[in-house]
């Protein structure tokens, strides 16, 4: 069983790999999947429901385990206080890792969160790290640590749209100039123009710069998109704690569409692109003078099939069997 405020494409990619493991899962959440709906068992949706009918709708699902996606932080206590079946707590980002919104109930509830989950699953070992020097109640916890990768039935293997190169960025924005942001790419777009290319996760961000794409939520259809560019961009533009230990849906998502990785300040990047699957940059103005993509594209193709979930799903497995002994 999956739960979260909306089961997000990490959320679907896991359970995708866990089916193809003998895994199956129901979903509940506020929304439905914006992506993969055909790998859930059940969906459940509360749109208008408070933190205890959502809470109730999961104690209501059969199944062994509850796996928990935040954000939301807050479901995890939620559930832990009418249902006692054990709960697993997929991190996928430290939300005190981001600039700072006291009044974001993941904020407020992180700590509990922690206390009330049986084991973990973690993006990255460094993530993990992260969380405990924060104080969260994890160590002595199993866990499992798996990245962002991609599903490996998105890979591209054959080029169906017209290409139009340059650099894309596909995922959660920010408006221009927006209080806290992190995810301000306006000044990226200001510097490459129509070179690069922006399919925001959600709606509100028009830089007036740069070339703007409808938002893609169909994940299948969004690979195909990213496969008309030349390289995929991956990072912020400032350093931040949450990047420090991050390893981002769109990095892989770029290597399934059969494209290079351009990285920033997203250090956990840098292996992928000695690989040659990329170039790590110290500042977003060496952009305007990036290598041929081209050299890059055979090294991808070969090695792509590596980061995907089905590849690296066998730690979440072994902590579902370790979690019901």
């Amino acid at each position: 069983m999956v739960s979260g405020s909306y089961p997000c494409v990490r959320a679907g990619k896991i359970a995708e790999a866990l089916k193809e493991n003998g895994w199956g899962h129901s979903v509940v959440g506020r929304q439905l999947p914006p992506q993969f709906t055909d790998v859930y068992e059940r969906i459940v949706t509360r749109k208008s429901g408070t933190r205890d009918d959502v809470a109730k709708a999961v104690h209501e699902l059969p199944g062994e385990l509850i796996h928990i996606h935040n954000e939301p932080n807050w479901t995890v206590p939620y559930i832990r206080e009418i249902d006692d079946r054990p709960i697993i707590f997929n991190v996928h980002d430290v939300t005190s890792a981001r600039p700072p919104h006291p009044e974001d109930p993941n904020f407020i509830m992180e700590a509990e969160s922690y206390a009330a989950a049986d084991a973990f699953v973690f993006v990255t070992e460094q993530q993990r790290t992260f969380a405990i020097s924060k104080g969260f109640d994890i160590e002595g916890k199993p866990y499992a640590c798996v990245g962002n990768y991609a599903s490996s039935s998105t890979l591209v293997e054959r080029k169906l749209l017209p290409h139009l190169g340059g650099v894309v960025y596909a995922g959660g924005m920010e408006k221009r100039g927006a209080k806290h942001a992190w995810r301000d790419l306006s000044p990226l777009a200001d510097f490459l123009g129509n070179d690069f290319h922006y399919y925001p996760g959600g709606g509100g961000v028009d830089y007036g710069t740069g070339t703007k794409h409808p938002t893609v939520l169909e994940y299948r259809l969004l690979t195909h998109r990213l496969a008309q560019h030349d390289w995929g961009f991956s990072g912020t533009l400032q350093p931040c704690d949450a990047w420090e230990h991050s390893s981002p849906n769109k990095a892989y998502e770029y290597l399934a569409a059969g494209i290079p990785v351009v990285a920033l300040n997203n250090p956990l990047l840098k292996s992928v692109c000695e690989l040659g699957l990329g170039v790590y940059l110290d500042d977003f103005s060496q952009m305007k003078h990036l290598p041929p993509a081209k050299q890059f594209r055979t090294d991808v193709r070969l090695m792509r099939y590596r980061y995907t979930m089905s590849y690296h799903i066998a730690p979440v497995v072994e902590l579902y069997e370790k979690v019901l002994t």
